[in-house]
């Protein structure tokens, strides 16, 4: 059975302690200082030990990069990585930390993201453990205990990308469109035929794990209803990274002004506006998913005002802005009626990048 030493900063000792139970439930042997080393015992020759007798080393590399004692312990896995190659290295990225943040040597291995260990990406996990077992990742199991790996009719969140596989082509398909700059992406498909689980588990996880770049993803998800321009503001704090009540209300208001003016109609540049007033990393993207979008035609009194704000902001020049959406084929006469839906932003309904089933 493969043992991975497991390296980190005192700071990310929360995270180390979660990723190695993670990796445990996949049936790994984790040594970590924080569960092994006692009081009063002599550390340094424990850590030489267990360097010793692991066969696998992941190191935690926060936004901070790599300092002090885990620099040291890195660099014996490099000399033993270069002396025995099937001595395994991998650096996992925490957070908002980037490959900059790893000393240049650790740049030559993949380097998967963690974006937030609290409530972590089990497919990541899932990587990990199949990498070091040399498995197929489906073979790798990361459920809990009690955790049924069926989902029925209930439709797949991000937190199951660990169970929804089988539509990674259509996946892939879907982030080189986002690569080459499509800013209005429809998937259509029949009702019941799995598109809000395909986004919802498949590309934005996918986004998150840096497969369309290692760009900084900042995703806000939404349904019209019959107050479209309301969702939208109150979809505006998802793309804030954790903010808090208060930065929560804030945005939300913010884009009330701007998307909900005393007169009634916002201006063309609403969303623009909205967006450069959360104060955004230059260098990060958004992506909107607007799911469910028949709703625009069968709920809300006018979608235009909406499909206004949204599309202006998407095709504004050197525009960070993308906007997916997801919507039943049957609807599809009412959205191209519209002018949104013509052969210069999707292609045809049929084809195999758009007709999607769980």
């Amino acid at each position: 059975m493969p043992t991975v030493f497991l390296s980190h900063a005192s700071q990310d000792g929360p995270a180390a302690r979660a990723v190695a139970q993670h990796l445990r439930q996949t049936g790994l042997d984790v040594w970590l200082d924080l569960e092994q080393l006692t009081d009063g015992q002599e550390w340094l020759p424990a850590l030489e030990a267990a360097l010793e007798a692991s066969t696998h080393f992941l190191v935690l590399v926060g936004p901070s990069g790599v300092r002090r004692w885990v620099e040291r312990e890195v660099r014996y896995a490099l000399v033993r990585n270069t002396d025995r190659p099937e001595y395994a290295l991998i650096p996992l990225l925490l957070g908002e930390a980037t490959e900059q943040a790893l000393p240049p040597f650790l740049r030559q291995y993949q380097s998967p993201l963690l974006p937030d260990w609290r409530n972590p990406d089990r497919a990541i996990i899932q990587q990990i453990a199949a990498a070091i077992l040399a498995a197929p990742p489906e073979r790798v199991n990361v459920l809990a205990p009690d955790e049924a790996p069926f989902r029925g009719l209930n439709t797949f969140e991000a937190e199951h990308a660990h169970l929804f596989f089988g539509r990674d082509p259509d996946v892939a398909a879907v982030l080189e469109r986002l690569r080459r700059g499509d800013r209005f992406l429809p998937i259509v498909a029949d009702s019941g035929a799995g598109k809000s689980s395909f986004v919802r588990a498949g590309l934005i996880p996918a986004l998150h794990r840096g497969r369309a770049g290692h760009d900084e993803w900042r995703i806000a998800t939404l349904q019209p209803g019959d107050q479209p321009l309301d969702a939208l503001a109150r979809a505006l704090p998802q793309f804030l990274p954790e903010p808090t009540i208060t930065q929560n209300g804030e945005a939300i208001a913010t884009g009330h002004r701007f998307l909900s003016p005393p007169s009634g109609h916002p201006g063309p540049e609403a969303l623009c506006d909205a967006l450069a007033a959360l104060a955004l990393p230059p260098g990060s993207r958004q992506l909107l998913f607007i799911d469910q979008f028949e709703e625009l035609f069968t709920l809300a009194a006018d979608p235009t005002p909406f499909l206004n704000v949204v599309l202006r902001a998407a095709q504004r020049p050197h525009s960070r802005l993308q906007v997916v959406v997801t919507f039943r084929i049957d609807f599809f006469a009412l959205c191209r009626r519209s002018g949104i839906c013509s052969a210069n932003t999707t292609s045809s309904p049929a084809s195999p990048a758009h007709g999607f089933s769980r």
